[in-house]
C-alpha cells in the first residue's frame, strides 16, 4: 500500500509539473527571449545616439569659411541678378568682350529632378583665344556648381571684331541651386 500511495504521489506530482511547472518554465523563457530582444534594441537605440552625437560634433565642427563656400557652391537663393553680375566679372576679368548674355526667366528654374533647382544661360563673348582659356579656367576653378551643356568656339565676324585674331566663344549651361524656395 505504502508503494502504490508513492507511485500516486509521483504520478501527481508530474501532472503538476505538466501542468504547471512546464507553462510556467516556458513563460519563463519567452520573457527571457523578449528581454534579450529589448536588449538589443536599447544597444541599437544607444549606438544611434551615439551615432547622432558624433554627426551633430561633425556638424558642428564647419567653419564658417566652410559654410560660406558652401553656400557660394550651391547658393539657396535662386537669383538671376546675382548670376548676371558673377559672370560679368569673370567675363571682364578674363579681358573678352561681353556680346551677349541671358539668362532663364527665373519661372522656368527647375530642371526636371525634384529638390534639385537649375537657372539656364547663355553667353557670348568675343576676344583672344588665351583669354578665352583663362575664363574657362575661370568658371572651371570657380565654386558655383555648373554644368556647361553646350561650347562653340568660332572666328569672330569682321564686323564684330576689329582684330583678325579674335574668336567668338558661346556657352550655354546651368547654374545650380538647392534649399527649400
Amino acid at each position: 500500500m505504502k508503494g502504490i500511495i508513492v507511485i500516486l504521489i509521483f504520478a501527481g506530482a508530474l501532472v503538476a509539473v505538466q501542468f504547471y511547472a512546464f507553462p510556467w518554465i516556458t513563460e519563463v523563457r519567452e520573457q527571457w527571449a523578449d528581454i534579450e530582444k529589448m536588449q538589443v534594441i536599447i544597444k541599437n537605440a544607444e549606438d544611434t545616439r551615439e551615432k547622432r552625437v558624433e554627426y551633430l560634433d561633425r556638424l558642428d565642427a564647419i567653419s564658417e569659411d566652410d559654410l560660406r563656400k558652401l553656400g557660394l557652391l550651391v547658393p539657396s537663393k535662386v537669383a538671376s541678378e546675382d548670376l548676371y553680375v558673377f559672370l560679368n566679372d569673370i567675363v571682364r576679368a578674363s579681358s573678352l568682350e561681353m556680346e551677349a548674355l541671358s539668362i532663364a526667366d527665373s519661372s522656368d528654374r527647375s530642371d526636371g529632378k525634384e529638390g534639385q533647382k537649375a537657372l539656364t544661360f547663355d553667353i557670348r563673348v568675343v576676344g583672344s583665344y588665351s583669354d578665352m582659356r583663362e575664363l574657362l579656367a575661370t568658371m572651371e576653378s570657380n565654386l558655383r556648381l555648373m554644368d556647361i551643356e553646350t561650347l562653340k568656339i568660332s572666328r569672330a565676324r569682321a564686323a564684330d571684331s576689329q582684330s583678325q585674331s579674335a574668336y567668338e566663344l558661346t556657352i550655354q549651361g546651368k547654374f545650380y541651386y538647392g534649399g527649400n524656395e
